[in-house]
């Protein structure tokens, strides 16, 4: 169980600094480490984002970090593409799920890397949505995140930090917190679309991983507060680049 504590720890520091990137390692961790089958893993690890963004979300509040209201809209919105997405993964093949999924990890990255490098022009104030994108731009932006949850398992947090500050005009800080509400709707959402298979997880691995994920995420939070966004998503996105590896060649050898 000490790997399931360490995991746990990784994904809750990564979601309490960075507003996501939990279930990006939560996937491929449950299927090569601890045997789930990919399909389950990937509703596993919506359990974990639940809980860590709960933890994550009562912590940036009392930061005031968080906008509620855009975080419930981007959220809501996001719903049928998470329905759509866990219906979607139902049908693919474990091995070719997971190498879809390696190849989701390396654009991640080397967005990430683009972000970091550029750096962030809104940090500073927070900006009015409406000039970069309409009614019509955000529901689509939210859809995408949806269906990736639902696909993946994934948090969607590597996208939804980005489209908040671009696209709903938050600073930086506060679209890492709001991250944390998006996520915990579109999980909310994964695990309903998922409700009847929830029976057949490994319980005892995911209640040890959920709580030091909601233990770390306290610790991630004020790390995120006082280490550079760019040093933070740089290092985030060189771990991408490795699961990314390891997890294209444990698939590719199951498949021949």
């Amino acid at each position: 169980m000490l790997l399931a504590v360490l995991l746990g720890a990784v994904i809750g520091l990564l979601m309490g600094a960075l507003g996501g990137g939990g279930a990006i390692l939560a996937v491929p961790a449950l299927v090569f480490i601890f045997g789930f089958e990919p399909q389950d893993a990937t509703l596993g690890s919506l359990v974990v984002m639940v809980a860590g963004t709960l933890s994550g979300i009562v912590n940036h509040a009392k930061r005031g970090s968080v906008d509620i209201d855009k975080g419930v809209l981007f959220g809501v919105l996001g719903i049928a593409g998470t329905y759509g997405g866990r219906y979607l993964a139902g049908g693919v093949d474990g091995s070719a799920l997971m190498l879809t999924f390696a190849v989701l990890l390396v654009v991640i990255a080397s967005l990430m890397i683009k972000n970091a490098v550029a750096g962030s022009r809104v940090d500073s104030s927070d900006r009015s949505a409406g000039r970069f994108a309409g009614a019509i731009k955000i529901t689509l932006a939210a859809l995408l995140v949806g269906v990736l949850v639902g696909f993946f398992g994934v948090g969607g947090g590597f996208m939804i930090v980005p489209m908040l500050t671009l696209l709903m005009g938050l600073s930086m800080r506060r679209a890492v917190g709001t991250s944390l509400v998006v996520i915990f709707i579109n999980s909310i959402a994964g695990l309903g679309a998922g409700f009847a298979q929830l029976s057949q997880l490994d319980w005892g691995v995911l209640s040890v991983v959920a709580g030091s994920t909601v233990l770390s995420t306290l610790i991630g939070t004020r790390i995120g507060a006082k280490v550079p966004q760019k040093m933070l998503k740089l290092a985030f996105a060189a771990l991408l680049y490795l699961v990314a590896i390891y997890t294209a060649i444990n698939s590719f050898l199951a498949i021949i």
